[in-house]
């Protein structure tokens, strides 16, 4: 039992942390998005990024949380790669969004 409510309250506390750190990747991406002058597009691509992690990071019904975290890796592994190779953000700054998260995650471990 104790166990059980340990599980739920790890999983409510990371729930929570994840909401805020994505809303500071959200903030940051807007203030480079309203210094276009300075930033150029790069505020685009990380909100593009942002929005594409926070589709993996939504979980599955009847997932686990040992295995939400387990599909989330996996997925976001796929999608640094895909950024990796991805020409429309030649200076990276999509694959700096989604490894930033990426080690984020990496300390719920």
């Amino acid at each position: 039992m104790i166990r059980k409510i340990y599980g739920l309250v790890r999983k409510m506390r990371f729930h929570r942390a994840l909401r805020k750190m994505l809303s500071q990747q959200k903030t940051r991406a807007q203030e480079k998005e309203s210094a276009a002058w300075y930033w150029g597009n790069t505020g685009q691509i990380e909100a593009a990024a942002i929005g594409r992690c926070q589709a993996i990071l939504v979980a599955r019904d009847g997932e686990s949380f040992r295995g939400f975290l387990s599909r989330v890796r996996r997925e976001l592994s796929a999608l640094s790669e895909f950024y990796r190779g991805y020409a429309g953000d030649p200076d990276g700054y999509g694959l700096g969004t989604v490894r930033e998260i990426q080690r984020w995650l990496d300390a719920w471990n």
